[in-house]
């Protein structure tokens, strides 16, 4: 059974700053002392450290948890805007009733104006977007050269 190696500090800062967005080479500079290296010696580490299976197995398992952690908070986006439409339409469905109560009716009121109109359609246009509703729009245009006056456009022609 082979014991599993723990990373050094400096392995471990290379590693978030791998993950984090930096290049191999700028994650070495931040992790370790490189002022009397070349360049070329930097980037060679940073790829034989980046290289190295306890290192590559924690860069692994860094890039699974900020993937469950952009997850997490696109989810937890959507659930905020579907609870945003959720209260704007019942309160506005309050309003419609003739059988609300005076209470009923004061915080339907202050809830629509708290989210506004602007507010909830916001909520409605990140939720289509976030589902791919909207697509660029493409427009076909059928032109022929008659369409053109070619002594107006060139100086010659017709």
């Amino acid at each position: 059974m082979s014991k599993k190696r723990k990373l050094t500090p400096k392995q471990e800062k290379f590693c978030q700053l791998y993950v984090n967005g930096a290049t191999k080479a700028d994650a070495y500079r931040g992790a370790y002392s490189t002022k009397n290296q070349s360049n070329s010696t930097i980037t060679n580490n940073a790829y034989m450290l980046s290289m190295r299976s306890d290192v590559l197995a924690r860069i692994e398992q860094l890039r699974k948890e900020l993937a469950e952690k952009n997850k997490y908070t696109l989810e937890k986006s959507v659930k905020k805007d579907l609870r945003l439409i959720e209260i704007y339409e019942n309160a506005l469905a309050i309003l419609q009733d003739d059988n609300s109560t005076e209470k009923q009716l004061e915080t339907a009121s202050r809830t629509i104006r708290h989210i506004g109109a602007t507010g909830y359609s916001s909520a409605q246009e990140r939720l289509s977007k976030q589902h791919g509703f909207f697509a660029p729009e493409k427009r076909e245009l059928d032109v022929t050269a008659k369409d053109f006056n070619l002594k107006d456009l060139f100086g010659f022609g017709e």
